[in-house]
């Protein structure tokens, strides 16, 4: 059982079971979350249009949201013989969310927001002692919302109906084998299918259509490891990727390589190499409007946004297994960003995911922990980056700018005899950038106390505070060449209490998320 206070009460009921024998595994999962949450913005606005027409306002918004969430999961594991597995799992979320944002200051506006989701995923696996496995997956999500607003500063209504509806299939075969002398070989083949059916209707007209967009991506790949004695060990992967959408038709190759030698006892040197692929949510790229402060925001979509495409490396000393130290370099070709532009032709700002040419990062890590008897343990960790974003046809603004930023985190556990624990986590940046957007330093401190007063440990009472100074909440300043927008987001500490107590001998499983990082508006 979970409570959170955030000037609001939300709420988390939690139940789970497990059964086992020798051919079956069967485990259910099922949380309820409700509650309500509270945060407020103080906005800034100086625009100036081509004609010289200057406007300068500001608000402050309120914000409450009313959760309703509902998260079930089964999982049905069949031991068909010996090493020879079925699995089934079937996991669900269904969320109802009700909000209404008030702005007041220079103008008044009042939006109110009811958005339903839900997504229903039924996974089949199977697999073998001989290395062979394959599986499929079907994931369905629905997403109707109704969006109204009523402000002052146009004296406008503006009353938005949106449907969003995917069907997605993914299926996948794979191989590995035990080659001997060392030799490990993988090989396999993914496909994933979507079909997104997406619908907004206005009042105004001013966002109207249907539409039906069909996804497909391939992949083909080949991976082999190898240790070469005690001291060195090698992991290569290629992949070969075909993408296909009614705007993008592409063939990418993925390479990955990792190396690890061990020149002497206690001292470890890694060599990593990653290129990967990002993919922007299905709802940004369909050419939709909503809005927000008072309607002076208009979120749009983009539907020529393409996927990013990522390269990382990396080398890291380890010594003694605990002190780190690590030199990176990241690359994202087309990173996808939304960034606000304010009109030069009229009163109003377009948020909107854009692709950068890319967003480059040099950095070093250091990670260290540090111990005072048993009874206080610390983590700290250092990370210093310089960091160069570039977009040369943002509207009439490309960009190209730079920025050195780190970051300082600790964490840190007291022990205060055998029942009680006492964690504190605190971290803190410098000012750092996003595109055209200024993010000014902050930092928080958070705190959890955790008491087990039984020997087994079965149960558990954790009390909880994050943000004890609420000094982590996120700025955002844009004064850009021109452009002048102030967000200040407070979203306040919050508060939590949770109970939990396990019978028998339970043990919580672990589970492959289903992956939702597409889903959503």
């Amino acid at each position: 059982i979970y409570s959170v206070h955030q000037n609001r009460n939300s709420y988390t009921e939690r139940a789970s079971l497990l059964f086992t024998n020798k051919k079956w595994e069967i485990d259910m999962l099922y949380s309820f979350g409700h509650g309500k949450r509270y945060y407020y913005y103080e906005n800034e606005f100086a625009h100036t249009l081509t004609d010289g027409t200057s406007y300068a306002f500001s608000t402050h918004s309120d914000n409450i949201k009313r959760l309703l969430n509902h998260n079930i999961r089964l999982g049905i594991n069949y031991h068909l013989a010996k090493n020879h597995q079925l699995s089934f799992a079937y996991t669900s979320q269904i969320n109802n969310t009700r909000g209404t944002s008030e702005d007041d200051g220079d103008f008044t506006s009042l939006l109110r927001i009811h958005a339903k989701s839900q997504f229903h995923n039924f996974r089949l696996d199977y697999s073998t002692p001989f290395g062979f496995s394959a599986g499929a997956e079907y994931t369905y999500y629905n997403s109707p919302d109704e969006q109204w607003l009523k402000s002052s500063l146009y004296d406008e209504i503006y009353d938005i109906t949106s449907q969003q509806r995917i069907d997605k299939w993914h299926a996948y075969l794979k191989q590995e084998h035990d080659l001997g002398k060392d030799w490990d070989l993988n090989y396999g083949i993914n496909y994933t299918t979507s079909r997104d059916k997406s619908s907004q209707e206005s009042n105004n007209k001013s966002s109207y259509g249907n539409t039906i967009q069909n996804e497909d991506q391939m992949c083909f790949y080949i991976g082999a490891s190898k240790s070469f004695g005690q001291k060195l060990t090698m992991e290569a992967s290629l992949m070969e990727e075909y993408y296909h959408t009614p705007i993008w038709d592409e063939w990418n190759l993925f390479p990955t390589l990792s190396i690890t030698y061990l020149p002497k006892a206690g001292h470890i040197i890694q060599f990593d190499l990653d290129c990967d692929r990002d993919y922007p949510t299905y709802w940004s790229v369909k050419d939709f409007t909503t809005y927000n402060a008072g309607g002076y925001g208009k979120i749009v979509g983009n539907p020529t946004l393409k996927p990013s495409r990522d390269l990382s490396l990396s080398l890291t000393y380890i010594l003694h297994s605990r002190y780190v130290a690590s030199l990176f370099f990241n690359n994202s070709k087309d990173e996808f960003r939304q960034l606000p532009y304010q009109s030069d032709e009229k009163k109003e700002m377009e948020y909107k995911h854009v692709n950068f040419d890319h967003v480059n990062q040099v950095g070093l890590m250091l990670t260290a922990p540090i111990n005072i008897g048993n009874w206080w343990q610390n983590r700290l960790t250092f990370t210093g980056v310089y960091q160069n974003d570039k977009n040369s046809h943002f509207y009439d603004l490309p960009f190209d700018r730079s920025k050195w930023f780190c970051q300082a985190q600790w964490n840190g556990t007291f022990l205060f005899g055998k029942h009680v624990l006492l964690n504190l986590d605190a971290s803190v940046h410098t000012d750092a950038i996003q595109g055209i957007i200024d993010i000014p330093a902050s930092g928080y401190l958070n705190a959890a106390l955790t008491w087990k007063p039984l020997k087994d440990g079965k149960f558990q009472l954790k009390a909880y505070c994050n943000d004890i100074f609420e000094t982590g909440d996120n700025h955002l300043h844009d004064t850009y060449q021109g452009q002048h927008v102030i967000n200040k987001m407070y979203f306040g500490r919050i508060i939590g209490l949770s109970l939990t107590y396990r019978f028998g001998g339970y043990k919580a499983k672990q589970h492959e998320e289903v992956d939702t990082s597409r889903f959503g508006k």
